[in-house]
């Protein structure tokens, strides 16, 4: 093999990493990143971050949506020359329903992503169009449900794309100041407002009960989450509330006086994380009574305990992602060690160059070698075989039995 060739096959390898990467850095990368408006995000202004099927992370900003593909941003906008562009570029919130559809609301209305002719169709509400929508969620049975600031709540079947009014739920209450939502595990929606403090919809029995400032402490309401153990957390401006079910009252289980409170998020273990403005995030500890701070690295320079946190997701690896306002994206990997980088010269000598790459199930790699052959190695870099001395491996190919290797 000539040197221009050899030349071409590693550039060829070392692209053929680079576009493998993003659906599964996740699970190879390790430490943590920070992402920012000059590595191509939209804006600094993270509002919400979600992931579909396909492993992209989807951040929605105050100026535009983004789309990440573990290598590069691709951003979108109103004003993108495409038949069906964003409403508006600022976007409340992205998510992805349990088809793997992925839907933005923004001041203008609602719009999912359609991936065929990469344009963003929109779903009315309404034939007044006044609903302007404010949150959205997916429900336990695969519906979304949406949040509008004068006509209550909507229902879409994401099979359909087509929004119809929840009469049942609209009949119960309706708030114009409403801001944000959650369902819980028995199915009661619970719905925050700016002014009118807090109300739980329960559409199966026909009922809903209302917290207002006696029990809040404030008119406003930040957000509800549900820890692993089914226990209601609430978030109003002044307090972190627990919810008694036997009471049916709020009572305080934390104190945080000193905290702008913002939002809650629970993650895959069942514990309730708490973001706020300038102080980074807290663990909602109910069994102590009390808030324990968490991520508070240092990631670039920035100091993740004094971040102003809008927006937390963990991927399908359970790596946290981080939305901070002006600051970007943090991510944080699930497993806190450096990243690990395998050293060729212990692998190959001068003419052992790799030509492919495999990944087994049982997590060692498989590389295909010029002169050298197969090399087995596994996810500790350990060399645990080599195949065919000698030979060039220019493609490996998996089957779909289990091979010995």
């Amino acid at each position: 093999m000539g040197p221009k060739l050899k030349l071409l096959c590693r550039f060829f390898l070392a692209f053929c990493l680079f576009i493998m990467m993003p659906l599964h850095a996740t699970a190879l990368t390790t430490g943590i990143s920070h992402f920012y408006n000059s590595d191509f995000l939209s804006s600094n202004l993270i509002t919400s971050i979600s992931q579909d099927k396909e492993g992209y992370i989807w951040v929605a900003t105050e100026y535009g949506l983004n789309r990440f593909d573990g290598v590069h941003f691709t951003n979108y906008y109103a004003d993108d020359n495409t038949s069906q562009p964003l409403l508006n570029n600022n976007c409340r919130k992205v998510i992805c329903d349990n088809n793997g559809r992925v839907w933005v609301i923004s001041y203008n209305g609602i719009q999912y992503y359609d991936r065929l002719h990469n344009s963003f169709p929109i779903v009315e509400l309404d034939t007044e169009g006044q609903s302007y929508p404010t949150d959205i969620l997916v429900m336990q049975d695969g519906r979304l449900l949406i949040l509008t600031i004068m006509k209550g709540l909507y229902l879409i079947d994401p099979q359909k794309t087509e929004a119809s009014e929840w009469k049942e739920a609209n009949k119960l209450y309706v708030d114009s100041t409403a801001t944000c939502m959650f369902e819980d595990s028995q199915g009661r929606i619970w719905i925050c407002s700016d002014k009118k403090g807090l109300t739980q919809i329960d559409v199966k029995k026909g009922s809903y009960e209302h917290f207002d400032f006696s029990q809040l402490g404030s008119n406003g309401v930040n957000a509800v989450c549900e820890d692993g153990k089914g226990r209601i957390i609430v978030l109003s401006r002044t307090k972190v509330l627990l919810y008694n079910e036997e009471s049916k009252r709020l009572q305080e289980i934390a104190d945080s006086e000193e905290l702008y409170r913002r939002s809650l998020f629970k993650t895959h273990e069942g514990k309730v994380l708490m973001a706020t403005y300038g102080n980074g995030m807290f663990e909602v500890d109910v069994d102590g009574n009390k808030l324990k701070p968490v991520f508070q690295q240092t990631v670039d320079g920035v100091k993740m305990g004094s971040q102003s946190v809008q927006a937390f997701m963990e991927d399908a690896q359970h790596n946290k992602w981080i939305g901070c306002r002006r600051t970007g994206v943090a991510f944080l990997t699930s497993r806190q060690q450096p990243f690990a980088f395998f050293n060729m010269h212990n692998l190959q000598d001068d003419n052992g160059g790799v030509l492919s790459l495999l990944t087994y199930h049982n997590g060692n790699f498989i590389l295909g070698q010029e002169n050298n052959g197969i090399t087995v190695i596994s996810p500790d870099r350990k060399i645990l075989s080599r195949r065919f001395p000698g030979e060039y491996i220019i493609v490996l190919l998996s089957a779909k039995h289990k091979s010995p290797l």
